[in-house]
C-alpha cells in the first residue's frame, strides 16, 4: 500500500534574506494608494493646503510605522506606537492654520479634535482649511497607511517566508477611499486620473505582496530571462492601458448616469443662529421716516444694489428671513448655473451705523475676506456671526449675472421648485386672489410677473409715513382700500410682499429681499449708504436665469436716481420691459407648478420620461458579466470540493492527480497523453518556470497512488484508507498554491477567472 503526505520542500535553508525590491514596492503601494484615497476629499476644500498635509500624514505613517516594523515591534504596538507621529502631525496642522484670537494652541486643538466631523459637515463648500475640519482627514490618512502597513506582514528576514497579505493591506485605503467620496458626494467632480493611479497602486501591491519577500541565504540571485522582461512589459502596458482607459473612459460612462450622489450634509442640520434683532421688512418704515442714517461706506468700480437679507417663508402673517447658515472661509460656493453672462463685482465696505447679523453684500456674492461668515447656498445671503460693528471693514467680490429681458420673455418656472417658494397661506383674501388673476393674465411666467409689476408702479403710491406690515389685513388695505380711504399707499415693504404674494397666487415661484440702492457718490468710486437708500424688492425664479428682481416700488418724487439704476445697461433693460408689454406674450413650453396652500396638497409631481436606453443597456451588460464570472467562481469552486472532498477515498486520490494535471495547464506545461504518472510528476517539478516562490511539493507519491489505484483490478476497488485521501487532497492544493505564486500577474489574476478548466476532460 502506497501512504501519501504532505512532501516537505525540495530545497530548505537555515538562514534567510529580505528581497528589496518586492519590499519597497510594496510599501510605495501602501503610501500611494493611502495618499490618492485621502486627496480625494480635497475637491471641497479651498487652498493648498489640505492636499500638502494629507501628503506628509500618508507618507509620514508609512515611513514610521515601517521603521517600529525594523525594530521587531509587533503589529499592535507599531500602530499605537505611531499614533505619537498622527499626535504630532496634528498639533503641527494645529499650529500652522490656528487663529490667534481662537484661543490657545491646547484649546483649539482639543475643540477641532471633538468636533471636526461637523464642522466639515455644517461648513459651506468649499471648506475653509481650519483646525477643525482638517484634522479628520488628517488622522484618517495616518490611520489608513499605518494599519495597511502593518498588515503586509513583517519587514525582517528571521525565518521563513511569512504568508503577504495583500489584500487585508488594501482594505484600509479602500475605506478610506470610500468615505472621502461619500464626504464629497456630489459636490466635487470625480478625478479620474486619481482613480486610475489608485488602481495601478492596488495592482501593484497585489503583484508585490505575491512574489517572496525573503529567500534562502544560500539561494544565488535569480537572473531575468528575456521571456520574464517581455511578461513584464506586457503587464507595464496592460496596466497603462487599463489606466488610460480609465481616464478616458470614465467620463463618458459617467455620463450615462443622471443620479447625483448623496450629500451627507442633507442629513446634518447646520446650527441655527437666532439674530438679535428685528424682521427686516420691519425696519424699513422707521428707516422711510429718518432717510439721513449714515449706514455703509462703500468703495467699487460699479454701483450695484446691495443685497442684505432674505425672505422666503410667509404665514400670511409676516415674512420670515432664511437663517439655516453654514460656516464658511473666505471663498465661497459657485452661484447657481445660469445662461446669463456674470459681470465681476468688487467692493469694500466699511460698516457706519447698520446693525445686525446679515452682511451686505452684492449678490451672487463669491468671496468675502476680512470677516468671520455663514453661508446659506438656499438664498445666496451671508451672516456674520459677530454681528456687525461701527469700522468693520471687509471686502465682496460678486458674480452679477447681466440677466436680457428678451431671453427672460421665453423662460418657465422650473422643476422641481420647492414648495417654500410656491406656498400661499390660507386665509387669503379672495379679492387679492382675483387681482393676480385678472392683472397676470395667461401668459409667460415673465410677462406675468411684468404685468404684476406694472400694476403696482402704476396704479399705487409710494408713502414713506405708512405703518409697517405685511399680513393679509396690511395687504388687504393696501391693495383693495381706495386712496380716499387710505389705501393704495405704502413703502417698499409692502409693494415687493404684495407683489410676492400675488405672484405665488398664479404659480410663480417668489422672495422678497432686503437691501440698499448704490448710495449717494460721494468721491471716485466711494458711496455713501444711508437709510433712505434701503428698500425691499420681490424676485421671481426662472429656468435657466435663477432669482430674476422686480421693482415694483414707485418713485418716492422726484429725486435724483440712485447710481445702480442710472446705468446705461439698467436704462436699457427697463426699455426693454416697457416694449415687452405691447407685445405678445411667447408661449411657455413647460407649465407653471400649481401653487401650494397650507390648507390644501401639494401638486402631483410630473413623471418623467423613463430610463435612459443607454443607462439600461449598459447596467444590463455589466449585471451580465458579474453573473458570468459569479458562475464561474462558483462551477470551478464547486468541481474542485467535488473532487477533493466527495465519494470513495480511490476516487478523491484520482480528482487530486486531475487537480494537478488542470493546474499545469493553467500554467502553460500540457503533459504528453504518452507519459507515465510518475513522469508527470517530475515534470510537475522541473517543467514549471523557475521563478522565486515557495518551493514546490513532491508529487512521487501521489502518481505512485495513481498507479496502484489504475492499474488495480476494476473490481473489487483496492480499500484505500480515507486518510490517504485527505493527504492527496491537501498535497495538491499545496502544489496549486505554490505553482500559481511563480507565475505573473496577469495570470495570477485570470487563474480563478478562467473557464477553460469547466471544459477540460
Amino acid at each position: 500500500m502506497v501512504t501519501v503526505t504532505r512532501a516537505e520542500p525540495v530545497t530548505a535553508a537555515r538562514g534567510w534574506r529580505m528581497r528589496p525590491v518586492p519590499v519597497g514596492c510594496a510599501l510605495l503601494a501602501v503610501a500611494a494608494a493611502t495618499l490618492v484615497a485621502g486627496l480625494s476629499v480635497t475637491p471641497i476644500y479651498s487652498g493648498t493646503q489640505l492636499p500638502v498635509l494629507l501628503t506628509g500624514a500618508a507618507v509620514g505613517a508609512v515611513a514610521l510605522t515601517v521603521l517600529l516594523r525594523l525594530v521587531r515591534a509587533p503589529a499592535v504596538l507599531a500602530v499605537l506606537g505611531s499614533l505619537v507621529g498622527l499626535v504630532a502631525c496634528l498639533v503641527g496642522a494645529t499650529a500652522a492654520l490656528r487663529d490667534p484670537a481662537a484661543g490657545g494652541l491646547g484649546t483649539v486643538l482639543f475643540d477641532a479634535v471633538r468636533n471636526s466631523g461637523a464642522r466639515i459637515l455644517t461648513s459651506a463648500i468649499p471648506v475653509q482649511p481650519a483646525p477643525d475640519t482638517v484634522l479628520l482627514p488628517i488622522a484618517a490618512t495616518w490611520l489608513a497607511g499605518a494599519i495597511g502597513t502593518v498588515l503586509l506582514g513583517p519587514l525582517r528576514a528571521d525565518g521563513a517566508p511569512a504568508r503577504r497579505r495583500a489584500a487585508a493591506s488594501a482594505v484600509p485605503p479602500v475605506l478610506l477611499l470610500i468615505g472621502a467620496l461619500v464626504l464629497v458626494g456630489p459636490n466635487g467632480s470625480p478625478s479620474y486620473v486619481l482613480l486610475a493611479v489608485f488602481v495601478l497602486a492596488l495592482a501593484l501591491l497585489l503583484a508585490a505582496a505575491s512574489r517572496p519577500w525573503s529567500v534562502p541565504a544560500a539561494t544565488p540571485a535569480v537572473r531575468r530571462d528575456l521571456g520574464s522582461l517581455r511578461r513584464l512589459a506586457a503587464a507595464v502596458v496592460v496596466l497603462a492601458v487599463l489606466a488610460g482607459a480609465a481616464v478616458t473612459a470614465g467620463p463618458a460612462l459617467a455620463g450615462l448616469v443622471h443620479r447625483q450622489p448623496v450629500d451627507p450634509r442633507s442629513y446634518v442640520v447646520p446650527p441655527q443662529k437666532q439674530l438679535d434683532q428685528l424682521n427686516p421688512l420691519g425696519m424699513l418704515a422707521a428707516w422711510a421716516l429718518d432717510p439721513k442714517q449714515d449706514l455703509l461706506s462703500v468703495r467699487t468700480d460699479r454701483p450695484e444694489r446691495i443685497q442684505w437679507a432674505t425672505l422666503s417663508e410667509y404665514d400670511g402673517i409676516t415674512w420670515q428671513p432664511d437663517r439655516t447658515y453654514r460656516a464658511a472661509g473666505s471663498v465661497l460656493p459657485e452661484p447657481p448655473t445660469t445662461s446669463d453672462q456674470r459681470t465681476t463685482v468688487r467692493q469694500r465696505v466699511t460698516v457706519a451705523g447698520l446693525r445686525g447679523g446679515w452682511l451686505p453684500a452684492v449678490a451672487a456674492v463669491r468671496e468675502v475676506h476680512g470677516v468671520r461668515v455663514g453661508y446659506d447656498s438656499g438664498s445666496g445671503t451671508v451672516l456674520t456671526p459677530d454681528g456687525l460693528s461701527t469700522g468693520l471693514s471687509y471686502q465682496t467680490v460678486s458674480l452679477v449675472p447681466q440677466q436680457d429681458p428678451g431671453a427672460l420673455s421665453a423662460a418657465t418656472v422650473p422643476a422641481g421648485t420647492s414648495q417654500r417658494y410656491l406656498t400661499v397661506p390660507a386665509g387669503v383674501p379672495d379679492g387679492i386672489v382675483t387681482l393676480a388673476q385678472r392683472t397676470a393674465g395667461t401668459g409667460s411666467p415673465y410677462r406675468k410677473a411684468l404685468l404684476l409689476e406694472q400694476l403696482l408702479r402704476t396704479k399705487y403710491q409710494f408713502w414713506s409715513k405708512a405703518p409697517s406690515g405685511n399680513g393679509y389685513v396690511t395687504l388687504r388695505h393696501f391693495l383693495l382700500t381706495k386712496p380716499a380711504a387710505g389705501g393704495a399707499r405704502g413703502t417698499s415693504e409692502q409693494f415687493a410682499t404684495s407683489f410676492a404674494l400675488m405672484a405665488r397666487i398664479v404659480g410663480l415661484p417668489t422672495r422678497v429681499v432686503v437691501g440698499f440702492h448704490a448710495g449717494q457718490r460721494t468721491g471716485a468710486g466711494t458711496y455713501r449708504v444711508t437709510s433712505g437708500d434701503a428698500f425691499a424688492w420681490p424676485e421671481v425664479k426662472l429656468a435657466g436665469h435663477g432669482w430674476v428682481a422686480f421693482d415694483p416700488t414707485p418713485a418716492a418724487g422726484k429725486g435724483s436716481t440712485p447710481p445702480d439704476e442710472d446705468t446705461p445697461q439698467a436704462k436699457s433693460q427697463q426699455k426693454q420691459k416697457s416694449q415687452q408689454l405691447d407685445d405678445a406674450a411667447p408661449t411657455p413650453t413647460a407649465k407653471a407648478p400649481t401653487p401650494h396652500s397650507s390648507s390644501g396638497h401639494a401638486a402631483a409631481p410630473t413623471t418623467g420620461s423613463g430610463p435612459d436606453p443607454a443607462v439600461l443597456g449598459g447596467s444590463a451588460a455589466a449585471l451580465l458579466l458579474v453573473l458570468a464570472v459569479a458562475a464561474v467562481l462558483l462551477l470551478r469552486r464547486r468541481r474542485t470540493t467535488r473532487r477533493l472532498a466527495t465519494g470513495a477515498p480511490a476516487d478523491r486520490i484520482l480528482g487530486a492527480w486531475a487537480e494537478v494535471r488542470d493546474t499545469l495547464r493553467l500554467a502553460g506545461v500540457r503533459p504528453d497523453d504518452t507519459r507515465s504518472a510518475v513522469e508527470v510528476a517530475a515534470l510537475a517539478t522541473t517543467g514549471v518556470p523557475d521563478r522565486p516562490g515557495p518551493p514546490l511539493p513532491d508529487l512521487t507519491p501521489l502518481a505512485h497512488a495513481v498507479n496502484a489505484i489504475g492499474f488495480a483490478p476494476s473490481a473489487p476497488r483496492p480499500a484505500v484508507p480515507p486518510e490517504q485521501a485527505a493527504g492527496s487532497g491537501a498535497l495538491a492544493r499545496d502544489y496549486t498554491r505554490a505553482l500559481r505564486s511563480r507565475l505573473g500577474v496577469l495570470k495570477r489574476l485570470w487563474w480563478h477567472l478562467d473557464p477553460r478548466p469547466l471544459f477540460w476532460r
